[in-house]
């Protein structure tokens, strides 16, 4: 399979489908993608950030050696929230390594503070920061902190409503 063309031929679930099963499990392919994600235009990492997500809710370790610079990625000016979404979409599903915890966390709490961020950014993000403090378990407060300033002071959604509520629960509060 030529990635690119298949990338660019066109925007739907089905292709998605399909270049994530030529991509598999390989190392080497999913790297291919990251070119896409990391150096490619617009375009080109748009398409290839959907991929990318459903690429590592199968398997999951493809995105460790990218987490940094996916992350850096998505700092820059003008990104389309399609990275973000499927950046922080993919990292759910991750065992994020210590060296990255610090970045990962920082614009998690970023993400899910900023009202400007779609939902989904805003859900992933609120997800991921759950997921790291099992290893710091003073950021529970802080997450719970955020949740409720966000509840009590903004319009949220009924998509964060809910989950919100579903990561209180896990976080130890009703």
């Amino acid at each position: 399979m030529n990635l690119h063309e298949q990338l660019l031929q066109e925007h739907s679930k089905a292709n998605t489908a399909l270049i994530v099963t030529w991509i598999g499990h390989d190392p080497i392919r999913f790297a291919k993608l990251m070119h896409f994600f990391l150096e490619g235009t617009a375009k080109e990492a748009q398409r290839s950030a959907w991929v990318m997500s459903y690429c590592v809710a199968a398997h999951p370790t493809l995105i460790i050696p990218f987490i940094s610079a996916v992350f850096a990625r998505c700092l820059e000016p003008n990104t389309h929230p399609a990275l973000k979404r499927n950046a922080t979409r993919a990292l759910q599903f991750a065992s994020i390594p210590e060296a990255d915890h610090a970045l990962v966390m920082n614009c998690c709490i970023d993400w899910l503070q900023d009202p400007k961020e779609p939902v989904a950014i805003r859900c992933f993000s609120m997800s991921i920061i759950a997921q790291l403090s099992t290893y710091y378990p003073e950021l529970k407060n802080e997450l719970k902190q955020i949740i409720e300033g966000v509840l009590l002071y903004e319009e949220p959604s009924p998509a964060f409503k809910a989950h919100s509520k579903k990561i209180m629960k896990g976080l130890g509060n009703r």
